[in-house]
């Protein structure tokens, strides 16, 4: 006859096992509660120093999938076109008022000025990167984002080509409406 395997805490163990297995569970749960710190904080992404804007990327740096960058991010502190709707002055040159159709050759919106188009509703076509483009384009006047990662012949020839060709085309870059609406999103804190 074969004797069936004592399991910890089974009668004939004794107190000493069951005090055993206590102790390795105890052991494994405190293993447990100091190595989630360390996960967390690999996880975690990096954070900059004075708690203010985000890591942000030139077009080519942004379309690119090196995983190791040199040297110090560019922070962007561009704020959403949602911003814009609602705070006056807004930086020079430009005012609520400018025809969008002045300020960008390719047009899109005859007879409608900045201000009304970042209050498109952003359903049809174009209307959530014309949003975008006009927060950036502030955003850019305003210095929130710096010059090595956007400026406002760059904005103005993003949309220009995308309303002309649904491409943004420079380089390697070749970007329809999600990757132009993912990186002018990510220079937005």
């Amino acid at each position: 006859m074969i004797d069936s395997p004592k399991l910890p805490g089974s009668a004939g163990e004794g107190a000493a096992g069951r005090d055993s297995h206590k102790s390795s569970r105890r052991r494994f749960i405190q293993a447990g509660i100091t190595a989630t710190p360390v996960i967390m904080t690999v996880i975690s992404g990096p954070v900059l120093a004075n708690g203010v804007g985000k890591a942000c990327e030139s077009p080519s740096a942004f379309a690119s999938i090196n995983a190791s960058p040199h040297g110090t991010p560019a922070t962007c502190n561009g704020v959403s076109h949602g911003y814009w709707k609602t705070h006056t002055p807004w930086p020079s040159p430009f005012s609520p008022g400018d025809l969008f159709n002045s300020v960008f050759t390719a047009g899109g919106y005859p007879g409608l000025t900045l201000d009304a188009v970042l209050n498109l509703g952003g359903g049809a076509p174009y209307e959530d990167i014309a949003r975008n483009i006009v927060g950036a384009l502030l955003n850019t006047a305003a210095g929130l984002n710096p010059p090595s990662v956007m400026t406002i012949a760059l904005i103005k020839d993003i949309w220009n080509q995308y309303r002309s060709t649904g491409h943004y085309v420079s380089g390697p870059i070749d970007w329809g409406h999600d990757q132009i609406d993912a990186w002018l999103q990510s220079t937005f804190t």
